[in-house]
């Protein structure tokens, strides 16, 4: 995890994220760090993984690698811009 002045490649947050999945898997960790370039909704399902019982639920890990994926593939974005827009009244 770096500062926010060099965007992070897609690779580089790939990785960021399987880090911190094994380490919620591992016990290691509980809940994200502040400062990662996941997004909000990423970074949520990560913390109910973590604050859940040991052993990790298969069903509970792959509920995290869907939500990670529509970080990548643009939903989560595209849901805030319609919910922004919403809120707006456009």
């Amino acid at each position: 995890m770096r500062g926010k002045s060099t965007p992070a490649t897609q690779s580089e947050i790939i990785d960021q994220f399987n880090t911190l999945l094994d380490d919620m898997v591992a016990g290691r960790i509980t809940h994200c760090p502040n400062e990662t370039d996941l997004d909000q909704q990423t970074q949520d399902v990560l913390n109910l993984l973590g604050g859940a019982p040991m052993p990790k639920l298969p069903i509970d890990i792959e509920a995290c690698r869907i939500e990670f994926g529509r970080q990548l593939d643009g939903t989560h974005a595209a849901e805030e811009e319609e919910a922004m827009m919403k809120a707006l009244g456009l």
